[in-house]
């Protein structure tokens, strides 16, 4: 970074106020002698806040005036060669014309005009007494001294290394640990697995329901699967919320049956003829029996 040439560009007519800002920011990224400055585009507009249109016209406009040349690598990044001497020849045009001659910086001598040393506004009112004010003059920065001191400037450049105190504390990366798959081992049902199936299928039999889970993802189709542990826990819910998940059939109560105890005695003789041919009913007799008159 060459703070001369920065402040030099910042001091000639280089055809605009983008062009300038563009010459500014090639200056701020090159050494003092206008090599090894090779900003991107995206950064110039970055800096400059200018379009990436208004870059590419500012710096054919400074290629135009010989105040920089560009170099394509590949015709991908572009190396920008800082002309100094031209910079240098209207850095010192200006100077003459802005130190050399005019009372402002160079041979100005305190004025006492009417405006500050006899009116009665600054001069002779009685606020402020009779002395006439002298016109006082600030100048930031002098131009001239910095000319003839060019060489100095630009062999001892300013420290702005930062201490140990000063430097911001760099914070430690984070690495992300991807987690570790492995195929479904579980032997038994957890007791988490068993508290979600019995809350959002309770037509499911728990034990029922991991056994055929298990066999799927052992033995069945989904053998060679890898997930992790939270990734198994989903696929349980899953499995759970499917509605192809069918219910666990639940064992229906037998019908009740009647040995030979239960069962009537047969009529005394047999199921004859004769019995048949009787006025008694099969339900009457069966009547009769039960109540022990046959």
């Amino acid at each position: 970074m060459s703070f001369v040439l920065s402040y030099k560009a910042a001091k000639i007519k280089a055809g605009g106020s983008a062009d300038k800002a563009v010459l500014r920011c090639l200056c701020d990224y090159a050494d003092d002698d206008g090599t090894n400055c090779r900003p991107s585009t995206t950064t110039i507009c970055a800096e400059t806040e200018l379009n990436r249109k208004t870059v590419f016209k500012s710096v054919a406009n400074l290629a135009a005036q010989n105040l920089i040349s560009v170099n394509a690598l590949n015709g991908r990044h572009n190396f920008y060669l800082i002309n100094v001497e031209r910079i240098e020849e209207l850095f010192n045009l200006q100077s003459s014309t802005k130190n050399g001659t005019s009372t402002k910086n160079g041979t100005a001598l305190p004025e006492t005009s009417a405006k500050n040393g006899t009116s009665p506004k600054n001069g002779t009112s009685p606020k402020f007494g009779q002395q006439p004010v002298p016109k006082t003059v600030l100048y930031s920065v002098n131009t001239q001294s910095i000319n003839n001191n060019t060489n100095i400037v630009a062999t001892t450049p300013p420290n702005f290394e930062l201490t140990v105190d000063e430097q911001e504390p760099k914070k430690s990366a984070v690495k992300k640990t991807r987690p570790i798959t492995h195929s479904f081992d579980l032997k038994e049902i957890p007791v988490e697995w068993k508290s979600l199936c019995e809350k959002l299928r309770p037509d499911l039999e728990p034990f029922a329901a991991f056994a055929e889970f298990q066999f799927y993802w052992q033995e069945g189709a989904g053998a060679s699967t890898k997930r992790s542990d939270n990734g198994w826990r989903t696929t349980w819910l899953n499995y759970l919320k499917s509605p192809r998940t069918r219910p666990t059939p639940r064992p229906t109560a037998r019908p009740q049956t009647f040995n030979r105890a239960h069962c009537l005695e047969e009529p005394a003789g047999g199921y004859t003829t004769e019995f048949y041919e009787s006025q008694m009913s099969w339900e009457e007799m069966n009547e009769k029996r039960r109540n022990g008159e046959l």
